[in-house]
C-alpha cells in the first residue's frame, strides 16, 4: 500500500489529480486534507479528513493514504524530517509535487478572492495558524517560485528517490502523460474514470464551481488567464505578478508559454 505527501500550491488542480488517482488504487485509501498541521511535533495531522471507503478510521495503517499540503513552503520536507516522522515508518512513501502554469494559476487564485491578493503579493504569515503549524515567511508568489525551481530541477527540497514532479497541464491535456504518471506513482491500473470528477473539496473551479461535475475535460483550465479583464476582480495585482520576469521564465521552461499580451 502507498502514502503520498503531495505537495501544492492552492488551485494548482490538487483535487482533480487525487480523484484522478483513486479509482487506480485498489484496497481503501484514506485522505487527509491540508495535513501540515503537527509538522513541528513530528506528526501529520489534517485540519480536514476523509476517507474514500467512509470508514471513519482515518489512523489505521491498512490502505493507502494520501497526505496533501497546501501553499506550505517545500522547505517542509527536510526541516521537519518528514520521511522519519513515526507515522510513515514502513510505508511505501511517494511525495508529489503539483505546479500548475503560472499564469493560469494566478487567474484562478485571484478572480475568487481578495484574501488571494493579500497572500500572494504581500509578506505575511498565516494569522493564528501559526501556533498549530509552521508559519510561511514567503508569500504565494514566492512559494510558487520554490515549487517551479524543483520541478525544473534546480533545487532538491524534496529529497526523495520517489519524488514524482507533475505538471497539471500535461495532466489536465495528454493521456500519454497520465499513463506515464500512473506508473510513476505505482497506481495498480490505468484508468482515466476519476478524470471528469469535480470535487466539492475548495469548492470546485474558482470559474465554475462544481458545475462541470462528470464533465471536467470540457472546462477551459488551459486559458483560465483570458478571463483577467481591466474591470476584473484583483486585475492590477494579476497584472503585476504575470509581469515578473522570473515567472515569465518558468512559464517558458516548464510550459512553453510566452509573456502574456494583456488588455490595458
Amino acid at each position: 500500500m502507498n502514502t503520498y505527501l503531495l505537495f501544492t500550491m492552492i488551485r494548482s488542480g490538487n483535487h482533480a489529480l487525487t480523484q484522478w488517482m483513486y479509482p487506480q488504487l485498489e484496497g481503501d485509501i484514506h485522505t487527509h486534507i491540508c495535513a501540515q498541521y503537527g509538522w513541528a511535533e513530528g506528526q501529520l495531522r489534517s485540519g480536514t479528513i476523509g476517507s474514500r471507503d467512509n470508514s471513519g478510521d482515518y489512523t489505521t495503517d491498512t490502505g493507502h493514504h494520501v497526505y496533501t499540503f497546501e501553499d506550505e513552503e517545500l522547505t517542509g520536507f527536510k526541516k521537519y524530517s518528514m520521511q522519519d516522522m513515526e507515522q510513515l515508518q514502513g510505508k511505501t512513501l511517494i511525495p508529489i509535487v503539483l505546479i500548475r502554469d503560472p499564469y493560469n494559476w494566478l487567474a484562478s487564485c485571484l478572480y475568487r478572492d481578495q484574501r488571494y491578493n493579500d497572500s500572494l503579493l504581500e509578506e505575511y504569515d498565516r494569522g493564528s495558524l501559526v501556533e498549530e503549524r509552521p508559519g510561511s515567511r514567503l508569500n504565494g508568489l514566492e512559494t510558487y517560485k520554490q515549487y517551479a525551481a524543483e520541478a525544473m530541477g534546480h533545487t532538491k527540497l524534496v529529497d526523495h528517490p520517489a519524488k514524482v514532479i507533475v505538471k497539471f497541464n500535461d495532466w489536465f491535456s495528454s493521456i500519454s502523460y497520465r499513463k506515464l504518471l500512473s506508473k510513476s506513482l505505482r497506481l495498480n491500473k490505468f484508468s482515466d474514470e476519476g478524470l471528469n470528477k469535480v470535487t466539492k473539496y475548495g469548492n470546485g473551479s474558482s470559474f465554475d464551481n462544481t458545475n462541470f461535475n462528470g464533465k471536467a475535460q470540457e472546462m477551459n483550465v488551459l486559458s483560465r488567464w483570458h478571463q483577467m479583464k481591466p474591470d476584473t476582480n484583483n486585475y492590477e495585482a494579476f497584472s503585476k505578478a504575470v509581469s515578473d520576469p522570473d515567472i515569465q521564465d518558468i512559464a517558458r521552461e516548464l510550459f512553453n508559454m510566452e509573456p502574456l499580451k494583456l488588455e490595458q
